[in-house]
């Protein structure tokens, strides 16, 4: 734990440089009955500083039972200049996250693919900075953190076991910004 601390601290800052926009992306959303959830994401993807005709976004219901399908259509039609798709995953293996993931890559029109849960909360930043991490590096890959907040936007954090400290039971992840891998 140690060396993945000291590794993390060594990798160096990145800062947006107004580059204009190149990168086309497909984001893929899975979701099953996060009803709770999928507002918060939903608005921060509207709220993204990228041209809308470089991105879309794949949302990719897996049975849910709540009323998130019908969060995702009233989303879809407030918001007309976002090219959105919503799909209903079909199982084939025994992992359901990982066959709504397929669906979404199997319909995605744009090379660049990101993923993201419906329980997390993009920064209007998340696609200028994916863009330039690319375009500077010419990566084939770029992951990024998470950090756990509750809904008020304080802070929320794990203890050493990894259990929730506090009492919120609104948490969120929000994404952070891109970390290079290159390969």
């Amino acid at each position: 734990m140690v060396l993945l601390i000291y590794g993390w601290k060594k990798i160096p800052e990145f800062e947006l440089k107004s580059l204009s926009e190149k990168s086309c992306f497909s984001i893929v959303v899975p979701f099953r009955n996060e009803s709770e959830n999928l507002t918060y994401l939903l608005n921060s993807l509207a709220r993204l500083q990228y041209p809308a005709s470089h991105f879309e976004i794949l949302l990719i219901n897996d049975a849910s039972e709540d009323h998130s399908k019908e969060i995702c259509t009233n989303f879809r039609k407030n918001n007309p200049e976002l090219s959105l798709q919503i799909l209903d995953s079909k199982r084939f293996t025994g992992s359901l996250k990982k066959d709504a993931i397929t669906k979404g890559i199997e319909n995605a029109r744009f090379e660049n693919i990101l993923t993201t849960d419906a329980d997390c909360k993009v920064p209007a930043t998340w696609l200028k900075a994916f863009d330039e991490m690319i375009i500077a590096n010419a990566a084939k890959l770029v992951a990024r953190p998470v950090k756990i907040k509750n809904r008020n936007s304080e802070d929320h954090s794990l203890n050493s076991s990894g259990e929730k400290k506090g009492k919120s039971n609104s948490q969120a992840f929000e994404e952070l910004d891109p970390l290079l891998i290159n390969i």
